[in-house]
């Protein structure tokens, strides 16, 4: 699996039963995956190193799955 940088905002995203995702700097969307509880508050600016997961689904269908292999939380808003 091929690792990805991406820099952006946590959003808390409405859709299906609702879920963590990262908008990045660009307007894209991912879904996070793995351990990401630190992660979980709207607003962080952050960092993350993970993997576009294209063999696993969500009922969230809000872009990408990134499965978060490291990060750093940059400002807190």
């Amino acid at each position: 699996m091929d690792t990805t940088t991406v820099k952006g905002t946590i959003q808390w995203m409405e859709m299906g039963s609702g879920t963590w995702a990262v908008v990045t700097d660009e307007g894209q969307t991912y879904e996070l995956h793995g351990d990401t509880a630190s992660l979980e508050k709207k607003g962080l600016k952050v960092q993350i190193e993970g993997a576009v997961r294209k063999d696993v689904m969500s009922m969230s269908m809000i872009g990408p799955i990134l499965e978060v292999k490291s990060y750093e939380i940059l400002s807190e808003s």
